[in-house]
């Protein structure tokens, strides 16, 4: 199911040290109804290379086991909607070539829907019923793993893009060197890249290492991507900070013939990213999610008698459940609004998932014939909090909030 890994993606360095264990965690998004066999558990532990800064997990899951049937599908949420916008007006800046838009890891084709009001689009997606999905919706997929092989097999049909995006995809892929010549493949000498990625020091400042599973297979610096790029086509052209997901950075590349716009300098990251500022930061990283997740089950514990759900069955869920062993006697169910995970179980829980509109009622197990209100929900999806809060005025119970601190709104 997995393999260890010893070796940096971004440097070839193999001078890895231990800098966060959140123990042996089922797959993140590995949601199943009950009955259905799991995929199945692996360590969930990080390590950075000394050399270049990455931060990387210490095994790899076989990606056919991880992405066959995968249940993570592109947020709707107006946050998402708008940084979309926002996204998009940054490629008319950079690019005056608008017409072919390859994105990697295009999901649901979510995305693409957005961008095809400004592009032609096209869409790589390795998990079958999520192409599936897209192609329902009008949306050009190839159901395939964006790798060399079939990134040179696009290409002999003579395709190339004007714009390719990597959006949270970037540091799910194992073999770095080889998406890099793929990317090459597939581009011109004035093709935009952009690779969005959450930001290390974004997840520091947010007490977010719920952002750590088993698909986060890295973690992205600044100083790493510039060792990465030594001696490739790519050049760094610029870093664009976002609020999306708890914290991201926008990586744009450029071919080094690319005699467009001048490349932004990278400097403000790289002087504040030294080895030994990161290790430390994860260091501290992994100290602050004891202690939330310590402050987390002594609220819960508090709270016995009461009716606590959760809310968002993200990833991030997936983490702190399990994090702090959490059964449907402490949590009694999750509400979330994606079609796939409702009915399911939090993976390696017995805690189920169930719509949104349950937050406002829900059947205890002391009575068929009773119903109430939950009186506390933990907003899992912590980085969709306002919204969620926002959306959810008629909830008359209380919201907790697990990040960057365990408190109560």
């Amino acid at each position: 199911m997995y393999h260890a890994h010893r070796k940096c993606r971004a440097c070839n360095g193999t001078d890895l040290v231990p800098v966060l264990d959140l123990g042996t965690q089922p797959l993140a998004n590995d949601f199943r109804r009950p009955g259905e066999e799991c995929a199945g558990m692996a360590p969930l532990a990080v390590l950075l290379c000394r050399r270049c800064s990455l931060a990387q997990l210490s095994v790899v899951v076989n990606p056919q086991v991880m992405y066959a049937n995968y249940s993570y599908v592109t947020s709707k949420s107006e946050t998402m909607k708008e940084h979309f916008e926002v996204v998009l007006d940054e490629f008319a800046q950079e690019t005056w070539r608008s017409k072919e838009l390859l994105e990697i890891g295009s999901n649901d084709g979510t995305f693409l829907l957005k961008a095809a009001e400004r592009f032609k689009v096209l869409g790589f997606e390795p998990a079958s019923n999520l192409s599936a999905l897209a192609i329902e919706r009008g949306v050009r997929t190839i159901n395939r793993l964006f790798d060399e092989s079939n990134a040179a097999e696009l290409a002999a049909t003579g395709y190339k893009a004007d714009v390719i995006v990597a959006r949270h995809v970037f540091c799910h892929v194992d073999y770095w060197q080889g998406f890099i010549r793929a990317l090459e493949l597939v581009s011109h000498k004035d093709t935009l890249v952009f690779i969005e990625v959450p930001y290390v020091k974004d997840m520091f400042k947010n007490a977010s290492a719920d952002q750590c599973y088993h698909e986060h297979l890295s973690y992205m610096s600044v100083l790493a991507m510039v060792h990465l790029l030594a001696g490739t086509k790519f050049k760094l052209h610029k870093i664009i900070p976002y609020e999306i997901h708890g914290g991201a950075i926008g990586i744009m590349l450029r071919h080094v013939e690319h005699e467009g716009m001048a490349d932004v300098s990278v400097d403000q990251y790289t002087v504040v990213e030294s080895v030994e500022s990161l290790e430390a930061g994860w260091r501290c990283l992994a100290q602050k999610m004891q202690r939330n997740c310590g402050d987390l089950m002594k609220l819960v514990s508090a709270c016995r008698g009461k009716v606590i759900c959760g809310f968002g069955a993200s990833a991030k869920a997936t983490v702190f459940i399990n994090a702090c062993r959490f059964t449907k006697q402490d949590i009694a169910f999750v509400c979330d609004s994606t079609r796939q995970k409702q009915g399911c179980l939090v993976p390696g829980t017995d805690i189920g998932v169930v719509p949104e509109t349950r937050l406002a009622w829900c059947k205890t197990e002391i009575s068929e014939k009773e119903w109430i209100t939950p009186d506390y929900a933990i907003i899992f999806a912590w980085n969709f909090a306002s919204e969620i809060m926002s959306k959810n005025k008629d909830f008359k119970g209380r919201w907790i909030i697990p990040c960057p601190e365990v408190k109560i709104l």
